[in-house]
C-alpha cells in the first residue's frame, strides 16, 4: 500500500513495516502490536543535521498510519 510519501508492506519476519519515501526511514511493527513493537530500522543512513528532524517524521508517519491503516496498529 503506497501513497505520495509512504509504503506500508508486510514485513519478512511478520508484522509490518512502513517507509518515508523522502526521509529514507522505516519503522517495523508487530501487527496491532505498534505501540510495544515498533522498531526503527535503515537509521544508520541518516545524516547529522536529519537526526532533529526524527520526531517530526515519526510523528508525520504515525499520523498517517492512524489515519490510513489504524486496523494494524
Amino acid at each position: 500500500m503506497e501513497d505520495e510519501y509512504y509504503v506500508l508492506s508486510e514485513a519478512e519476519r511478520g508484522g509490518w513495516i512502513c517507509t518515508d519515501k523522502a526521509a529514507l526511514i522505516s519503522v517495523f511493527w508487530q501487527d496491532r502490536q505498534f505501540n510495544d513493537s515498533q522498531e526503527i530500522v535503515n537509521i544508520e543512513d541518516f545524516t547529522p543535521d536529519q537526526i532533529p528532524r526524527l520526531p517530526t517524521i515519526l510523528r508525520a508517519m504515525a499520523d498517517w498510519l492512524v489515519e490510513n491503516h489504524s486496523n494494524k496498529l
